[in-house]
């Protein structure tokens, strides 16, 4: 229902790019396979995630997504760079923001 707002409030049809911001526990994986499910159907190009974890990940594929995220949008800086999980996403072609 969001997603038909969204588009009809952009006057489009579909958006380049849907992020699920956080990875709610116990309702992440659900919401991902709805956009998997609008992505068939034109609706979104690509999917990504924010502020994920390897964890997450792991836990959304091993729920049955078939669609690996193109990006993960999570806080880099000089003072947080996280090294270990830049890695682990670039090793399996997720982007990171």
């Amino acid at each position: 229902a969001q997603l038909e707002k969204t588009l009809a409030d952009l006057g489009t049809d579909y958006l380049d790019l849907y992020c699920i911001h956080w990875p709610v526990p116990g309702r992440h994986v659900a919401a991902y396979l709805q956009l998997e499910k609008a992505q068939a159907a034109g609706q979104v190009r690509s999917l990504g995630v924010s502020n994920y974890a390897v964890q997450d990940l792991d836990e959304l594929m091993a729920s049955g997504a078939t669609v690996t995220p193109s990006i993960n949008q999570i806080e880099i800086n000089p003072f947080l760079y996280r090294k270990e999980t830049i890695a682990a996403f670039e090793s399996r072609g997720v982007k990171m923001q």
